[in-house]
């Protein structure tokens, strides 16, 4: 009897020993698995967030703007931070007849570079466009601003920044970009007009003469009324090119961004 129940305690025991070997063996198994998936995955996790956050962090450095309204017409944009608005003050040539003021501004780059100009309250602007004075104008980048109320025979309802290419008589090319609601340059392709001498101007709205009448609005690169200051290019493809850099391509979002008060 005391022989077969040692025969039993000591198969018992080995039973014991089985099961607690398979217990540990499976927790260290459990530990392995819980380590790979959760532990390791979970610094992985943070690792990326951390990678993501520092990349957000630069982009929002690198992207610093600043806005601008002029004075008396209230026409507002975005520039960068660095460049500046060089305000030029009221005209010294008797062309205000009245008390009203204008806006005669220069946005001009870090160097100090004059990009855009914008004047508000032109007045006198007349004469006839015959098909005799109209030119090979390319229209190689259109956006529709925020700006509208300006439908009538010869404007769309809405204005427009364009990047235009237009060819003179002497086969040379210019190039300029502005804000325009001339019907024929609201989509890409080539047109024939009067080319910069009408087309950069465009309807003024707030400031007043005094008489219910605003008076029109340049925002541009060229000015209005001519070619005869801008550089001149041999090919289109140049005169374009001068439009793409990295300041001209900000300045194309200057005009892009305008909108009221």
């Amino acid at each position: 009897m005391s022989e077969m129940s040692n025969r039993y305690d000591q198969h018992g025991s080995a039973h014991v020993i089985i099961i607690v070997g398979l217990v540990v063996a499976l927790v260290a198994a459990l530990g392995v698995v819980f380590y790979q998936n959760f532990i390791v995955k979970q610094s992985t996790t943070q690792t990326n967030t951390v990678s993501n956050t520092t990349k957000s962090d630069e982009v929002k450095t690198t992207v610093v703007s600043k806005e601008y309204c002029a004075t008396y017409e209230q026409l507002c944009f975005t520039m960068p931070d660095t460049w500046k608005v060089v305000d030029l003050g009221q005209p010294t040539d008797g062309r205000l007849s009245g008390e009203y003021k204008i806006d005669r501004l220069e946005i001009r780059n870090e160097t100090g570079t004059k990009v855009l100009g914008l004047e508000s309250g032109i007045s006198g602007i007349g004469g006839v466009c015959s098909d005799e004075d109209k030119s090979p104008l390319s229209v190689m980048s259109v956006y529709t601003t925020k700006l509208t109320g300006y439908a009538d025979e010869w404007s769309d309802d809405r204005a427009y920044a364009v990047r235009v290419v237009s060819k003179g008589i002497d086969g040379k090319y210019h190039a300029g970009m502005y804000l325009t609601t001339a019907k024929e340059l609201t989509n890409l392709g080539e047109t024939q007009n009067c080319g910069f001498g009408y087309t950069p101007l465009i309807s003024g709205k707030k400031l007043d003469y005094g008489n219910g009448a605003h008076g029109q609005l340049s925002f541009s690169s060229v000015g209005f009324g001519g070619t005869s200051s801008l550089p001149k290019y041999d090919t289109k493809t140049a005169a374009f090119d001068s439009l793409n850099t990295s300041d001209m391509n900000k300045a194309y979002d200057i005009l892009r961004s305008a909108h009221y008060k």
